[in-house]
């Protein structure tokens, strides 16, 4: 065995990001972008550091996405009422429609994959588990 494990694992983790930048080109949204818009649509806002744990990424990376959607007109940094030493992402009204179809295009991609049935699914969760602790 040579990494077939992990390259199964890769070439699944490309075949989702091409769905979902098929699905969200009219958008100029990359994956990065799609599941942050994903999220902020299902979740509502989040601290920098809910974008880091959602993400799975390191804090600078989380900040470049934040600044693409910016930029775009997507999202906005808003004062945390909860705490005044952070800021909330939020979706701004341009960036709601986009939200919507990238949550759409999770859950599609999501249904797909249940319908291989549980037990994939669960096999799945375990790799990611693992690969989390190790």
């Amino acid at each position: 065995m040579t990494g077939d494990l992990a390259a199964d694992i890769l070439r699944a983790s490309h075949r989702v990001s091409r769905l979902l930048e098929d699905a969200l080109r009219s958008d100029g949204l990359n994956v990065g972008n799609a599941l942050l818009m994903g999220r902020l649509h299902a979740a509502g806002p989040m601290t920098m550091g809910d974008v880091v744990r959602e993400l799975d990424v390191r804090a600078s990376s989380a900040t470049s996405i934040v600044n693409r959607l910016e930029h775009k007109g997507f999202v906005e940094r808003v004062a945390n009422p909860a705490d005044a030493r952070s800021l909330l992402v939020r979706l701004t009204a341009r960036g709601r429609a986009p939200a919507r179809r990238a949550g759409k295009a999770l859950d599609d991609i999501d249904a797909q994959l249940q319908a291989v049935g549980h037990s994939a699914v669960r096999g799945h969760q375990k790799v990611l588990t693992a690969l989390k602790s190790a």
